[in-house]
């Protein structure tokens, strides 16, 4: 109940920050009367009810493979993510004839491509190994979080031919 009562709080808490920070709905960064925020504590208790029910749905040898799943999905996502665009930034900024940049990666282009081949390397492992709940739970969240991205931050379209300089 204590761990519970601390993921509720920090949840909570990371919720009510990321809405005020522009990154989450704003009706999750509203607090009570009293200082609570109320729908980012709702939106945190949604969260552990989903956690219980998934924790009756699956087997019991896959609860902890499927948090890990999650959670090294992020990383390897992240990782992989700079690493390719440190290549295409280099590459166009290199054509654009911008200043030398005060830290360069030591054997640029290898090492990326390296780190690409090993985060490759670490998803294939994951298709044949236990840990191939990694790439669907991953994938699920991640396909998850960018619909309610695209939702949350949709933009009107402008209709009358005017260019917005945003």
């Amino acid at each position: 109940l204590s761990a519970i009562n601390s993921m509720l709080y920090i949840t909570s808490r990371m919720m009510l920050s990321l809405s005020r920070g522009g990154y989450a709905p704003k009706k999750f960064g509203e607090l009570s009367k009293k200082g609570v925020p109320i729908y980012a504590l709702g939106i945190s208790c949604i969260g552990i009810f989903l956690a219980a029910v998934v924790s009756q749905i699956m087997p019991q040898d896959s609860h902890f493979v499927s948090l890990m799943g999650m959670s090294m999905f992020g990383p390897l996502f992240t990782w992989t993510t700079i690493m390719v665009n440190h290549l295409f930034f280099r590459k166009k900024w290199e054509a654009m004839g911008g200043r030398k940049l005060p830290v360069r990666v030591p054997f640029y282009p290898y090492t990326s491509w390296f780190g690409i081949l090993l985060m490759l390397t670490v998803v294939i492992y994951s298709c044949v190994t236990v840990f191939k709940m990694t790439l669907f739970m991953g994938s699920c969240w991640f396909i998850f979080i960018s619909v309610v991205y695209c939702v949350c931050n949709r933009k009107p379209r402008n209709t009358e031919g005017e260019h917005d300089n945003n």
